[in-house]
């Protein structure tokens, strides 16, 4: 961590060299730009490490043997979300920069929020935190990659910050190995550490807005595209999302349930915007203030859009089961997740009088007698004592 402020604080350094106050820069000190460098990797380091106390490399290692779900969630998180960004990115005719900036916040790995997105709809949590790792060490050398092969594919024309991408991704592993060291080697206090680390990330997510406001606040431009692209594209992500891994669910032998289905969905909407909004601001090498000026406000008005995007998805959820309990129905269950579970098998039951069975719904009924009774016959129940019947006779 303390390498990559010390390679940020060096890019300010050739920034300033470079430009004093020209349009690189805009007379900020040089000590309020590296302070805030340090406060961006401080950020991304904690809130990593959080993340880390939440793996469980056993359950980790399980998805991976049958790894269905993480495989769809790596094609909607590095296919199909840039895909939308692009699609977007045309529609509103961006231009490049903002385009840019549209581009690194859809090529992000997954956000750690999607995990606590994933406990209220009763997602399959294992799943959600073992695709935002996995997505987390993939986008090391896939985000770098989906940015060039845009660039070329396109033609752009984009300055694409690639040592600064993988230079923060790269930091992140770090955090990611120090948060699972810690619930592996304190597995009864994972979780204080958790709820500490979260609340560290809190504090200093405020921290580098205000920093960021204070440094860079008289370049801040944001136009409308910028915005109907930031308040439509979670949605449109999580839309597509859930379709996707629906549509593979139609082959049986990659079947998803509905909990791995919206597990799938948010993971597929939810990005690490702090990530793209560090990342935007450490690439002072690569892009006038002015310009970061134009780029740094997306992934933050998309971070805000795609928790009002959960929260809908939250209330709508929790009213539709609200709505089966009250009618005293649950939801069906999908096929894959009924095979998952034992039948009981059912014993015959003897109640005094008569004999009553059950049996399993695959086994043909057995009948309790082989011939039914005449109308004339009685049961045993139906004798009346005889006078003549002594009691104490044991047989």
């Amino acid at each position: 961590m303390s390498t990559l402020a010390s390679i940020t604080t060096t890019l300010f350094d050739e920034t300033t060299k470079a430009g004093g106050d020209n349009p690189r820069g805009p007379g900020q000190s040089q000590q309020l730009r590296t302070i805030l460098s340090y406060l961006i990797v401080a950020m991304l380091a904690v809130v990593m490490v959080g993340m880390g106390c939440a793996v469980d490399l056993k359950v980790v290692l399980q998805h991976l043997k049958k790894p269905t779900g993480v495989i769809v969630g790596v094609i909607c998180q590095f296919i199909l979300m840039p895909c939308i960004a692009v699609l977007l990115a045309t529609i509103f005719n961006m231009p490049e920069v903002e385009t840019l900036s549209l581009l690194i916040t859809g090529s992000c790995p997954g956000g750690s929020a999607s995990n606590v997105a994933a406990y209220w709809v009763d997602g399959d949590m294992s799943l959600s935190v073992t695709m935002t790792t996995v997505s987390s060490v993939l986008g090391l050398g896939v985000m770098p990659l989906l940015l060039f092969i845009y660039q070329e594919a396109f033609g752009f024309g984009l300055r694409v910050p690639f040592n600064t991408i993988g230079i923060a991704l790269a930091a992140l592993i770090i955090p990611i190995a120090i948060g699972v060291f810690i619930r592996w080697k304190f597995p009864n206090h994972h979780e204080k550490v958790l709820k500490v680390f979260s609340f560290i990330g809190i504090i200093a997510i405020i921290a580098v807005a205000v920093v960021s406001i204070v440094t860079y606040g008289s370049t801040f431009s944001l136009i409308p595209a910028q915005i109907a692209c930031a308040a439509i594209f979670p949605g449109v992500g999580m839309a597509l999302g859930y379709i996707f891994s629906s549509l593979v669910s139609l082959i049986r032998y990659f079947f998803l349930g509905h909990k791995q289905r919206r597990t799938v969905c948010l993971e597929t909407g939810i990005q690490n915007a702090q990530l793209a909004t560090g990342i935007i601001q450490l690439s002072q090498a690569n892009f006038t203030l002015f310009e970061i000026g134009r780029m740094v406000l997306f992934p933050v008005i998309y971070l805000v859009s795609q928790i009002v995007w959960v929260i809908l998805i939250i209330v709508v959820y929790q009213v539709y089961k609200l709505r089966f309990k009250s009618t005293g129905s649950s939801p069906v269950e999908p096929e894959a997740e009924l095979e998952n579970k034992e039948v009981p098998e059912k014993k015959a039951e003897h109640v005094e009088g008569n004999t009553n069975v059950t049996f399993t719904p695959d086994a043909p009924p057995p009948y309790a007698q082989t011939n039914p009774p005449s109308p004339q016959t009685k049961t045993i129940n139906e004798y009346e004592p005889d006078d003549n019947f002594n009691n104490d006779t044991k047989f």
